[in-house]
């Protein structure tokens, strides 16, 4: 007898490499949300969440948009804010070294963001900006770099993409 519900399911082959495990888990998360807190010591504290795909068991279409607040929570990591800049760095300079000369397509679209992005986290950013526009900008930051290493290639990708994708999954998924 088959299950009345039927739910949508990543399938990974056994001996699947560890980029192709990574980029399966980041294509699971539907967005990032960061939110601000006070840490144990008093210091200012960002909770990064990502939301999976909610899985309807409902067979009618909507046009109504799911919230992330209402699907899944699939980690929750704290960040202080010199974390996001050190995240930012660590993604720019393992897109730009990955190639001698020209830069493939992924890794200028990294550079290209992560350079000159409007969404970027900064030292003007966390002395002039107010918690709500903060956590708005990491927000829209690592939503943009999820989008950016949801498009790696799942073979033959250069080191950058491998690089690029497993810092976007150990920085929202390691503590």
């Amino acid at each position: 007898m088959l299950p009345s519900t039927l739910k949508p399911t990543f399938i990974v082959p056994e001996k699947a490499t560890q980029h192709s495990q990574i980029l399966t888990a980041l294509k699971k998360v539907e967005s990032v949300e960061v939110k601000s807190s006070t840490g144990y010591d008093g210091e200012r504290v960002y909770v990064v969440e990502a939301h999976e795909y909610s899985s309807s068991t409902s067979r009618i279409l909507t046009a109504a948009e799911t919230l992330p607040e209402h699907n899944r929570v699939a980690a929750r990591v704290e960040r202080v804010y010199s974390s996001f800049d050190d995240f930012r760095t660590n993604v720019y300079f393992s897109a730009r070294n990955a190639h001698y000369l020209e830069l493939c397509d992924f890794c200028q679209n990294v550079c290209d963001e992560v350079g000159s992005g409007r969404n970027k986290p900064g030292s003007v950013l966390k002395l002039l900006g107010s918690d709500r526009k903060t956590t708005q900008t990491l927000t829209k930051f690592l939503n943009v770099m999820l989008e950016i290493a949801k498009c790696a290639a799942e073979t033959n990708g250069c080191r950058g993409e491998n690089k690029v994708c497993f810092l976007v999954h150990e920085f929202l998924f390691k503590q």
